[in-house]
């Protein structure tokens, strides 16, 4: 019995605290040198960005792309992250053209993310309106 109360206070503590899994993400805008809009995004218990979208105030889409498990930390508006385990593409403008500027307008961010619950991978989605330097 006393071997297998260790394990059976481990499965409740996952069972109860859900594998210590609360993920969180949160996004802010910045100028880098050049003159360019960067996405600082914050994140705690989440596994990579699998999208990044902005959008103006009315809802249409300004610049879109597709990722996967985006691990880094700075997403460059109109510049196709690189960090994650594959290629990511650029959803709009559709054309691969650049994305219309956006600075010192107010925009929404959403990000769609993977993380795991329960051992299981999840996904979810963060939304954000912010005001672009």
């Amino acid at each position: 019995m006393r071997r297998r109360l260790p394990v059976l206070l481990y499965f409740a503590a996952i069972v109860v605290g859900g594998c210590g899994q609360r993920p969180r993400l949160d996004v802010t805008a910045s100028v880098d040198e050049s003159g360019r809009v960067v996405f600082d995004v914050a994140r705690r218990d989440v596994n990579g960005l699998l999208g990044f979208r902005v959008e103006d105030e009315a809802g249409g889409v300004l610049w879109e792309v597709s990722t996967s498990y985006e691990q880094g930390g700075r997403i460059t508006y109109g510049v196709l992250p690189t960090e994650g385990n594959m290629k990511a593409r650029q959803i709009a403008p559709a054309d691969g053209s650049a994305p219309p500027g956006i600075r010192g307008r107010r925009v929404r961010v959403i990000g769609e993310y993977q993380y795991d619950d329960f051992a299981a991978p999840s996904a979810g989605t963060f939304e954000k309106m912010i005001e672009a330097p």
